[in-house]
């Protein structure tokens, strides 16, 4: 009978989900599948995708699978349906589910609904993960220590990798700051987890003893320098409302206890804080490059700039206030879960004339309000105020040390993680998202913990009443099906990011091996937008453009917008329609994409393209005067504008193109030489032939041609439009001996510009060789010295050889070295040989003779 007893109450537990105890093994499985939470996301390679953070969905949401099955079925013969709902015994449970809830009804708004899919399957996974890790937390609370020591261990990975990194920026093998990764996608999300694991180590300095306590100590130092060196000012400021609320917990507990072990935590925490500063300086002021960049500024000046950034407009603070426009305009169910990036377009195109668009709101509260609306994002904030306040309570009164453990760790943890919630967007990060889950998993166990303790025998009385069995089933077997779901559309996901891989480095290839209409096969339906949020067959239809393949984007795009406010898609369709020449629908395509994204000089350009094959020149024209009309200081609209009028001969409107667009870019150079090319065509049409003739060595006919050219030159200006006039004309003539008539020519220009270098030394030359007036010659050629853009060698040369023939030996050794300081010569080494030997100085001698010797050209 008693056997029979004892089988009913173990039937009896099994039906009505009370967990048997942990054998040895479980316990260490449990504690294993909590620690794999942690580092799954890290340790998961990029396995040729895109966007590092693919594959790491993917594991976190086979790895639910996985410990949902081994949660259901393990400690007894059969599932235990009821046990997995003490989940939504806490608040956080209920609100955060709640949550999910408000995240499904958003997609009723939404644009692009495959995106919100896309979205809800990652922040599931991240739903799953924290359900799942809390039910484990709560059948092996001891798992608690393993999972500190653990993430302590990965955060001395880190901080060590961090200043292995920053050691090599100091020796100059690192380029940058931001080039310290560590082996996550990049350096905010390193910084971040550098910064939001730091609550792991207090818990091991707050609430242990011995080699834990002084692991911790010298963790945290590393982990706080490693968080200096990244220069990430969020959490430069992280550390300081980190390291006050710390501090203040201690100072709560010390009051309350009287007992010296609080102080000697908090000088602890202040000795590692301030040994840690020490030891940051000493590497920013010794080691690192004298650069003047922000990564090499200290501590209280990356503050400063913050102040500085937040006064001047800063880009993150203007898209926070494009948010804000959003949640007004959509506060009930807002954009829809995983739009903003979507919606925010419709802003930003109008005033970013490129495509490096922010992709997300930098700050998860502002953009899970957007998307879910105002209700859904107070309960998003509502989930932060739960955890943080259960940590504020645990400060106040004293509870039993395993709930005071436990709420501690998540309550400092969820601080830490709303510091770059605030400043940057974790929701999308896995990495960070390991952190969140681990942190209100924490949260809900200590609930579960602290409500047992509280009231035992009334939980002990509702678990043997045994409930909604049926309907317990089919909610988890519903919720995994949904995980299952999550994970198809994440390996969907993880296809489309390798393929995109394939793409970019076939386009940064020399050689092309792929065909465009082969990615269309390749590409899973799901996503229809890429890591950077352009659509995929926006995607696709770019490489079909560069293979001429204009049918088929009209095939792909058309009726196939997936983004409404992405202008590409509306340009490539134009293109393909010009290329066509079917220019109605080209220039119904191109004004949409003109209209979407006005400030963009590529869409007016071919907007302008179809109107010149539609309208003529004329229409193209006014395109542009659109344009310009709101962009006046774009170059290339006012050179294209200019060339327009060059084409339809108007020279002169060209030539008033040019000097309006010099208005604006003064110093551009090709500004200045196509200004001077319309000036030729406009007053002098015969200078181009001229020159021609000239390039050709036809001397006698350039010279014709520069005559005929000479009326236009004055008109157009003179010397200053067209300063290669004179020079070019008067080479003519000195190329056919003609040394008079180059002689007026050179010294015209020289009434124009006294420090002409070219016009000195031909005139140089001509009193030398021609005139053999050797003072004119020294005259001009010291004045050669002093021009613009001297060529040294050969002035010093040629002064060195007019003292030589004028016997003036001494000035001819002076000026003949000061030219070897910019050239050599066989004939100067020679001559300074020769002089030297007059002077009968063997030393000189044999110092020239070895250099003609090693010299092979003359």
């Amino acid at each position: 009978m008693p056997s029979k007893t004892k089988s009913s109450n173990r039937q009896a537990k099994q039906e009505t989900g009370k967990q048997l105890p942990l054998t040895s093994g479980q316990h260490i499985i449990s504690s294993l599948l909590v620690l794999s939470y942690g580092y799954i996301t890290v340790l998961t390679p990029n396995l040729m995708t895109l966007d590092s953070s693919g594959p790491k969905w993917l594991s976190l949401s086979i790895l639910n699978l996985l410990a949902w099955f081994y949660i259901l079925f393990q400690g007894s013969s059969g599932p235990k349906w009821a046990w997995p709902f003490r989940f939504f015994e806490a608040k956080a449970g209920i609100i955060y589910g709640a949550l999910m809830l408000f995240m499904l009804l958003s997609f009723t708004q939404a644009i692009n609904v495959v995106e919100s899919l896309m979205t809800f399957a990652k922040l599931f996974t991240t739903f799953s993960a924290a359900w799942i890790t809390s039910l484990l937390l709560i059948r092996n609370p001891k798992a608690l220590t393993p999972l500190v020591l653990g993430m302590t261990a990965l955060l001395l990975f880190d901080s060590l990798s961090v200043l292995k990194a920053g050691l090599e920026y100091g020796q100059g093998k690192i380029k940058s700051i931001s080039s310290i990764k560590a082996g996550y996608s990049n350096k905010n999300i390193l910084a971040a987890a550098l910064f939001i694991k730091l609550p792991f180590t207090l818990w091991l300095l707050t609430f242990t003893r011995s080699w834990k306590k002084y692991l911790a100590i010298f963790v945290l130092i590393l982990a706080l320098l490693a968080v200096l060196i990244m220069s990430a000012r969020a959490f430069y400021l992280g550390i300081i409302f980190l390291s006050l609320l710390y501090l203040i917990f201690l100072a709560v507990r010390y009051r309350q206890t009287k007992e010296n072990t609080y102080l000697k935590q908090g000088l602890i925490y202040g000795l590692s804080l301030t040994l840690a500063f020490a030891l940051f300086t000493t590497l920013r002021t010794l080691h690192y490059p004298e650069t003047q960049t922000r990564h090499n500024e200290g501590f209280a000046s990356q503050l400063t700039t913050v102040q500085e950034e937040a006064q001047s407009g800063n880009a993150r603070l203007t898209f926070w206030g494009y948010s804000l426009n959003m949640i007004q305009e959509n506060p009930i169910l807002g954009v829809g879960l995983g739009n903003w990036k979507i919606h925010i377009l419709e802003d930003e195109n109008k005033t970013d004339p490129q495509f490096k668009y922010m992709l997300k709101a930098h700050n998860d509260f502002l953009e899970m309000t957007s998307e879910t609306g105002i209700a859904g994002g107070l309960i998003y904030l509502s989930l932060f105020i739960i955890v943080f306040g259960a940590f504020v309570k645990i400060a106040l009164r004293f509870m039993p040390r395993q709930a005071n453990a436990f709420y501690f760790l998540s309550g400092l943890g969820i601080f830490a993680y709303s510091v770059d919630a605030f400043f940057n967007f974790p929701n999308d990060r896995p990495e960070i998202q390991s952190l969140f889950v681990l942190f209100i998993a924490l949260h809900i166990a200590a609930s579960y913990q602290s409500k047992r303790s509280q009231s035992s025998e009334k939980l002990s009385r509702q678990s043997s009443q045994p409930k909604g069995g049926l309907l317990k089933a089919s909610a988890i077997s519903l919720i995994i099906l949904i995980g299952a779901g999550s994970s198809v559309m994440l390996a969907l996901n993880f296809q489309s990011l390798r393929v995109q891989r394939t793409i970019r480095d076939e386009l940064k290839a020399p050689e092309k091996s792929f065909d465009s209409e082969d990615l269309i096969a390749e590409f899973p339906r799901i996503p229809n937008l890429s890591a950077v949020s352009e659509p995929i067959n926006v995607l696709i239809a770019k490489t079909l453009i560069k293979e001429k393949k204009y049918k088929a984007v009209l095939k792909l795009l058309r009726g196939n917008n997936h983004n409404p406010y992405d202008s590409r898609h509306d340009f490539y369709l134009s293109v393909a329609y010009s290329n066509l020449d079917k220019l109605d629908s080209a220039q119904l395509y191109a004004e949409k994409a003109y209209k979407l994204k006005p400030l963009y000089y590529t869409y007016t350009k071919h907007y302008a393209n179809v109107m010149e094959k539609k309208k003529g020149i004329e229409g193209a024209i006014a395109r542009l005067d659109s344009f310009l009309d709101d962009d006046r200081d774009k170059v290339n609209a006012w050179r294209y504008r200019a060339a327009l009028y060059n084409r339809m001969g108007e020279f002169k409107s060209a030539v008033a193109t040019m000097d309006t667009a010099l208005k604006y870019a003064p110093k551009d150079p090709k500004l200045i030489e196509l200004k001077r090319e319309y000036v030729t065509n406009y007053y002098a049409p015969k200078y181009a032939q001229a020159i021609k003739q000239y390039n050709q060595e036809n001397y006698e006919k350039a010279i014709k041609y520069f005559e005929e050219s000479e009326a236009g030159y004055k008109r157009a200006g003179g010397f200053q439009s067209l300063p290669e006039f004179l020079k070019l004309w008067a080479r003519s003539h000195l190329n056919l001996g003609h040394n008079e008539k180059s002689r007026s020519l050179f010294l015209r220009i020289i009434e124009n510009d006294s420090t002409n270098f070219y016009a000195l030394m031909n005139l140089g030359n001509i009193a030398f060789h021609h005139d053999k007036d050797y003072e004119k010659a020294t005259s001009y050629f010291k004045k050669c010295l002093s021009a613009e853009n001297p060529d040294y060698w050969l002035s010093y040369k040629n002064l060195g050889t007019l003292y030589l023939i004028q016997k003036e030996k001494d000035k001819a050794i002076k000026y003949y070295e000061k030219a070897l300081a910019y050239g050599n010569s066989k004939t100067v080494y020679k001559n300074l040989y020769l002089l030297w030997k007059e002077k009968g100085n063997r030393e000189k001698m044999k110092h020239y003779q070895a250099l003609i010797n090693g010299l092979k050209t003359p």
